[in-house]
């Protein structure tokens, strides 16, 4: 019995990741998953995966771990908004309790590379005379036009001496893509930020 017992802790048993769906309407032949060693963890340790939506092949994962939400409910909160040619996509996952990234990816041949852009955020903050955000920061992916991403930011900020107070700011994000050219995503627009009405 002991010498079963040592073999066991010896050789561990791998799991097999499981890729769970996301609510989503892909443009191209590609989908964006949850990839997780088990539905059932209890918070975090999940990756954003690639899949071919007609056979469930995993193409790709991502370095965006997953920080707050349990595998299924990431599968259920995570915003996926393609762009219309299939190539790339913004994803919004949740970080913390009160926060939502925005990550973009340009997918080719089923292969993610996020893209990087300019910290709206800061700039939004700068609009106001303030140097960061309080508890909230929640970016969600609106839509595209052509090559135009809008993304809805909400966050608070601790004024001192006045208490905590919410706002939000329509930003505008122009993705640039050909041929013979690296994509990537410059800033268009911070639109002056306001408090959410209601």
């Amino acid at each position: 019995m002991k010498t079963l017992i040592l073999s066991l802790c010896a050789f561990p048993v791998l799991l097999e990741a499981i890729e769970l769906p996301i609510p989503q309407k892909p443009t191209g032949p590609y989908e964006v998953c949850i990839s997780a060693p088990s539905p059932d963890l209890n918070d975090g340790g999940y990756t954003l995966g690639f899949r071919e939506r007609e056979t469930g092949k995993v193409t790709g994962t991502t370095d965006v771990i997953g920080g707050y939400a349990a595998p299924k409910v990431a599968a259920e909160s995570t915003e996926v908004l393609w762009h219309p040619s299939g190539e790339f996509v913004a994803v919004a996952d949740r970080g913390t309790k009160h926060s939502k990234e925005l990550y973009v990816f340009s997918v080719r041949d089923g292969k993610p590379v996020k893209l990087e852009y300019p910290d709206y955020a800061q700039n939004a903050l700068g609009r106001m005379g303030v140097v960061e955000v309080g508890l909230h920061a929640i970016s969600t992916p609106l839509s595209w036009e052509d090559d135009v991403l809008s993304v809805k930011f909400y966050f608070s900020v601790d004024h001192e001496g006045k208490g905590r107070h919410f706002y939000e700011t329509m930003v505008k994000l122009r993705l640039s893509h050909g041929p013979n050219e690296e994509p990537g995503l410059g800033l268009i627009s911070v639109e002056k930020p306001k408090k959410p009405k209601g």
